[in-house]
């Protein structure tokens, strides 16, 4: 597996969110940081968001 992670603060948003996620794989990532950005800052599900997503993720363990 390869650790991944994504920070919502590298997407715009009017939240400055700093949630970071982290996961074992890239769908793992892809579906949880689809859940937040949905659940949380309201926006729709769909192949445009999950790309925007994409973009975000990185190889490894988030700085700490």
């Amino acid at each position: 597996m390869n650790r991944m992670y994504a920070d919502c603060w590298e997407l715009p948003s009017e939240g400055h969110c700093h949630t970071v996620i982290e996961a074992d794989g890239e769908e793992e990532l892809l579906d949880t940081s689809a859940k937040h950005a949905t659940e949380v800052h309201g926006h729709k599900d769909g192949e445009a968001l999950r790309q925007a997503l994409r973009e975000t993720f990185h190889q490894g363990p988030p700085p700490h």
